[in-house]
């Protein structure tokens, strides 16, 4: 073996080294892993910052503020829920409550009877 090709070889495999966690993340996201909640996900806690921030409620009813009660996309204010969001991913039961992930929360989940101002109409 010479010298160029020993180099060659070095950095194909540094590459595909480099390039393996991203194809794999992608390949999850791929076969509906990335939307789906793994086990020990959290739920969101309305006093996190962010949450606070989207006026999150883990209740629908407990959305207090008028100004935030208003129809959206042609979906009345009483119909809007977490569960019919289109951040919203697949359901399951996490601290006994239905939940699931939410793309506004990475890495949490939320309630699915909860609500937040950036809900919008699931397609």
């Amino acid at each position: 073996m010479n010298r160029r090709s020993f180099i060659q070889q070095v950095l194909a495999v540094t590459g595909a080294l480099a390039l393996f966690p991203v194809l794999a993340k992608a390949e999850e996201r791929r076969r509906g892993g990335g939307s789906a909640a793994p086990a020990g996900l959290a739920l969101v806690n309305p006093k996190d910052s962010q949450a606070t921030a989207l006026n999150y409620a883990e209740k629908h009813s407990d959305v207090k503020n008028k100004a935030l009660q208003v129809d959206k996309a042609g979906v009345k204010w009483a119909d809007q829920k977490c569960a019919n969001c289109a951040f919203y991913g697949k359901e399951e039961t996490v601290n006994g409550k239905k939940a699931g992930p939410c793309q506004l929360f990475p890495g949490k989940a939320v309630v699915s009877a909860g609500w937040c101002t950036s809900w919008a109409k699931k397609a």
